[in-house]
């Protein structure tokens, strides 16, 4: 696993962790919200995966 791929795959899990520890001071708006930019971050990881697999990578 090269280094690059760590760091994002840290990154989200440092995400996940922080969002579970705070979201008793979330509400259901604010839980939607960032749901809805994890959603977007998803769709845009499932384009570019396409596109590599296109490309051959």
């Amino acid at each position: 696993m090269n280094q690059l791929k760590k760091d994002f795959i840290l990154a989200i899990n440092n995400l996940k962790i922080d969002i579970i520890n705070n979201s008793d001071k979330l509400d259901s708006y604010e839980l939607g919200n960032i749901k809805s930019h994890a959603r977007d971050l998803y769709e845009s990881l499932v384009w570019l995966q396409c596109m590599a697999e296109e490309a051959g990578k």
